[in-house]
């Protein structure tokens, strides 16, 4: 039984580089690979989230500014932001988050590339 434990733990030892008193594990290239293609999506999906989050505000910001321009126009009632938000409010809820999707599609691959170099920078 001792013999067969022995045998078991030496085939659970892999063998490993030993260069200049720098022990290297074996590396997978396929294992590599697919860390980095992980930090491209959570760096992706990252930006995603946080730019869902606080499309709100950001639509309120645009709206806040476009309210200027269209006094020079002609308009003539002007909103703090409580009014902006209860007219966006009276809009629909869903009107919070409009052009969402293309901030989204403008942030995945800006915020996936900057976490891959800097995860690539450190390692």
């Amino acid at each position: 039984p001792a013999a067969a434990a022995l045998t078991d733990c030496k085939l659970l030892v892999q063998p490993s580089g030993y260069v200049d008193g720098i022990i290297e594990a074996p590396r997978n290239t396929n294992e590599a690979s697919s860390g980095h293609w992980k930090k491209i999506l959570c760096g992706g999906v990252a930006g995603v989230v946080s730019r869902t989050c606080t499309a709100p505000l950001d639509r309120l910001k645009v709206l806040l500014q476009v309210q200027s321009q269209q006094q020079v126009v002609g308009g003539n009632k002007t909103l703090g932001p409580i009014g902006m938000m209860r007219a966006m409010w009276a809009e629909g809820l869903f009107t919070m988050w409009k052009g969402n999707a293309v901030n989204c599609m403008k942030i995945f691959p800006e915020n996936a590339i900057r976490l891959f170099i800097f995860e690539w920078l450190n390692e």
